[in-house]
């Protein structure tokens, strides 16, 4: 239900956000989300999604967008999402390494469970490692953000 009436609705939000970018400013499609992001200039390219989100302020008796200050929550709420994004990442990867254990598909691991309440809460170390150097791998091997976009 929650994916359904919010997450679902956020991410369609964002890509229509993105593809009406794209639809306006074909030539900045090597980084369309850092493109997309309001800042101080190109403000009017996101209408749709600003009114949707940010109020209308009056400056010279004339309705302009209030989007000066929208990079800023633009920028806090896309860390919040990829803080959620990596512990549903790692959350994923130890609920399939052990399944994968316990049908024998993988070897057998060190596998902590972290609560005596809640079952499927678990900690696998040698995976947590293996995500951490697998991430700082990636991350130092691409050399520009568009190879990061083309990864995406």
């Amino acid at each position: 239900a929650t994916f359904i009436f919010l997450v679902l609705p956020c991410l369609m939000l964002g890509y229509l956000g993105q593809a009406a970018f794209l639809m306006k400013n074909l030539d900045k499609s090597e980084q369309v989300f850092f493109s997309s992001v309001p800042g101080k200039s190109d403000i009017c390219i996101l209408k749709i999604l600003l009114i949707l989100v940010f109020s209308f302020k009056k400056i010279n008796n004339k309705r302009q967008m209030a989007t000066d200050g929208a990079f800023w929550p633009v920028f806090i709420i896309a860390n919040i999402a990829a803080l959620i994004a990596s512990r549903v990442m790692t959350s994923a990867t130890f609920a399939c390494i052990k399944q994968s254990t316990a049908l024998g598909c993988f070897p057998r691991l060190k596998i902590v469970h972290t609560s005596r309440k809640f079952m499927g809460q678990i900690y696998i170390p040698v995976m947590n490692w293996f995500l951490l150097v697998f991430c700082l791998l990636v991350v130092t091997t691409i050399a520009s953000t568009s190879e990061i976009g083309n990864a995406y």
